[in-house]
């Protein structure tokens, strides 16, 4: 594994994301993507991915919500943006490049994977729906979404809204489902539990 370019590239989305976010980017952040990271790090190890796809999920991880720097809306095709970029001045090969931007296009909502990695990268951003932490990820998320998107629930709408994605949503690889889909049922209960107060 090129440890150098990842230690960069981490280098680097730590710095463009903490200085050229906006404040209110509650959830978004850099916590979340080292969480991403995490989860991508987790199925290459379960699926035995090789080198070369590792490195590519694991680039993706990295740069998959640049974006938001340049905007909220449509982040997606910013992150790809900035990617492509980014990963010429790295000397990546043009072939990975379009491995991670078509890993970065496929966490679109809603999400569309095509191939193994980016299922691993879709699953990956999802992980925190599985956590025990995600309730108050929850919250971060509603105050951002209020913050940058002008929406607003009161909590039995904001917990049923969540409570039908986390019903509706299912992981992509079988590692996710074995593993992950565990905690997500807990979530789940934790919501049934928030909207029967």
């Amino acid at each position: 594994m090129e440890t150098q370019l990842l230690s960069k590239l981490e280098q680097y989305v730590v710095t463009l994301l903490r200085g050229n976010l906006p404040k209110n980017m509650f959830y978004h952040n850099i916590g979340h993507t080292r969480n991403v990271v995490a989860g991508c790090a987790e199925l290459a190890a379960a699926m035995t991915l090789s080198e070369k796809e590792t490195k590519i999920i694991l680039v993706a991880a990295w740069l998959h919500d640049t974006g938001y720097v340049s905007g909220y809306r449509d982040h997606e095709r910013y992150s790809i943006i900035l990617a492509s970029g980014l990963l010429q001045r790295m000397a990546l090969t043009g072939e990975e490049i379009k491995d991670v931007c078509t890993c970065i296009e496929a966490t679109r909502m809603p999400q569309s994977p095509q191939s193994e990695l980016e299922e691993i990268l879709c699953d990956a951003d999802m992980r925190h729906l599985s956590l025990p932490g995600y309730i108050d990820d929850l919250k971060l998320l509603r105050l951002e979404w209020h913050a940058m998107l002008g929406m607003s629930f009161s909590d039995s709408e904001w917990y049923e809204v969540n409570r039908k994605f986390l019903k509706e949503h299912t992981y992509f690889t079988d590692h996710a489902r074995q593993v992950w889909e565990m905690g997500k049922r807990k979530n789940v209960g934790k919501l049934d539990q928030l909207l029967s107060l």
